[in-house]
């Protein structure tokens, strides 16, 4: 079987042996709200405590709604308090202010679109919010839907929220050289 496995473990198409928590690849949910916060936090330096949203349970921007998790209503929110509640509505609200370009760059220090250093076969986490995406695409980006894709075991999947997500590698080597203030300044 050695000699034929990596044939078999890696025909497209195929599913044969496809070990779907290095293998598959899903949105990265809630967890995807730790880099929103993060390039918040780099864009917002001096006012970031001064964030408030209030969750009605969904949000509505222009044709599109998004919804928290069961349409739970969180009421007036700080930037502490919708992370902890893992709003969508508020994160969603966050994503229209940010830069798309400033926030590839913070996914991809954090390995999006790169290679991990792991010894088993995987399929590469993928950001894919282009800088003229529209607004769906946005929205659903910054709360962890939509085409950003990573596999279920990654260290980007230490959970935010804990619903989706399995984690089995420490998540340190992704954030041990990450500033929180404006790096690019």
């Amino acid at each position: 079987i050695a000699d034929i496995w990596d044939s078999i473990v890696s025909e497209e198409g195929q599913a044969r042996l496809v070990n779907r928590a290095t293998q598959g690849l899903y949105p990265p949910g809630s967890t995807f709200k730790i880099i929103t916060l993060l390039e918040y936090l780099r864009e917002h330096p001096e006012d970031y405590d001064q964030y408030q949203f209030d969750c009605q349970g969904k949000i509505t921007y222009g044709d599109y709604t998004l919804r928290c998790y069961h349409g739970t209503v969180h009421g007036s929110q700080t930037l502490k308090e919708a992370f902890g509640n893992s709003c969508n509505g508020a994160f969603a609200s966050l994503g229209l202010e940010l830069d798309k370009a400033q926030t590839r760059k913070t996914a991809e220090e954090l390995l999006y679109n790169s290679q991990m250093p792991l010894a088993l076969a995987y399929s590469k986490s993928s950001f894919q919010m282009e800088v003229d995406g529209d607004t769906w695409e946005t929205l659903q980006t910054y709360i962890g839907q939509g085409r950003t894709q990573m596999p279920l075991l990654d260290p980007h999947s230490h959970g935010q929220s804990g619903r989706s997500t399995v984690s089995c590698i420490p998540p340190l080597h992704r954030f041990h050289h990450i500033q929180i203030g404006n790096p690019r300044s």
